[in-house]
């Protein structure tokens, strides 16, 4: 399974520790990830930069990250721990379903894609 980084809200009432860890998750925006394994490194990479923001500004209260998980999506929650009020960001993924090709050759419709949304050869 592939997944899709959607979008990356992020708010404006965090404190410096957040606003450093906006700066280094926007870039993932809309970036495609390859695999379950791809998907479970990058939530180690937040995980552990999460870490290191609460070691390097240990006067503040910890940013924590919770999963949830729906039918296709999962949204990533980073947040003020014992403040569910201050948000940092929320990472939605969303699985992809699969994808459509172009062929001037293959008068068939496109692998994983319900006919419904391919394209007929027959006239």
């Amino acid at each position: 399974m592939r997944y899709f980084i959607e979008d990356i809200k992020t708010y404006k009432s965090v404190n410096k520790k957040g606003e450093a860890f906006q700066d280094f998750v926007t870039p993932l925006e809309q970036y495609l990830v390859a695999d379950e394994l791809s998907l479970d490194a990058l939530k180690a990479n937040i995980v552990n930069h999460i870490e290191q923001l609460n070691r390097y500004y240990s006067s503040s209260r910890p940013l924590v990250l919770t999963v949830s998980r729906g039918r296709g999506y999962r949204v990533w929650t980073v947040w003020v721990q014992g403040d569910s009020d201050k948000i940092a960001a929320m990472i939605y993924i969303k699985e992809v379903r699969g994808d459509i090709h172009f062929s001037v050759h293959d008068p068939l419709p496109a692998a994983n894609v319900p006919e419904r949304h391919a394209q007929s050869s027959a006239k």
